[in-house]
């Protein structure tokens, strides 16, 4: 399932579950662009996203939560208050229309594209099955590209936390990263 994208979508990175809310397709003339959500209504956007059949990503972490009885895993976004939706021009007041969504994120009132690169490497990071964490956007840093392991091609910024070095995936725009 395509979730309403046009025959001719272009899949950059593919994952392993097959979903297309946990890949990042791309269509002819669509850009990638933040859309910033109510908070906690990340999943009820993506689910009347996928009802309208527009492309939309939802990068999800599994965490484990505490109930008074019990531990439990459960799938947060890891950019709480944001999902990507890929859109042209017409596509974007659709978006708008949507219950739970804030804004597009850009400037003077147009959305902004987020480089497509930056998506796959979130997504890299994320089929890596690695330890990563949300981490806070740094301005500061080497730009890096992994060339061996799990998370080769992913590009970012090396940092040291706690002895170790990490590799910090930023999505600039939104100012939110991921440390792996």
């Amino acid at each position: 399932m395509q979730l309403g994208t046009p025959a001719s979508v272009q899949i950059l990175a593919d994952s392993p579950l097959g979903s297309p809310s946990q890949c990042i397709l791309t269509a002819p003339g669509a850009l990638w662009c933040a859309a910033q959500v109510r908070s906690r209504h990340e999943k009820l956007v993506a689910r009347i996203l996928e009802q309208r059949q527009l492309s939309y990503w939802l990068p999800l972490i599994e965490q484990r939560n505490r109930w008074s009885d019990r531990y439990k895993m459960v799938a947060e976004p890891l950019f709480p208050g944001y999902l990507f939706v890929n859109i042209g021009a017409r596509e974007a007041s659709e978006v708008y229309k949507c219950r739970g969504v804030v804004r597009l994120v850009g400037f003077n009132g147009q959305p902004h594209p987020i480089p497509v690169e930056e998506l796959i490497s979130v997504q890299i990071a994320l089929d890596s099955k690695l330890k990563h964490d949300p981490y806070p956007h740094l301005r500061e840093g080497t730009m890096v590209e992994v060339a061996k392991g799990p998370l080769k091609g992913a590009q970012g910024r090396l940092v040291e936390r706690n002895r170790r070095h990490r590799i910090v995936i930023a999505v600039n725009l939104i100012n939110q990263a991921i440390a792996v």
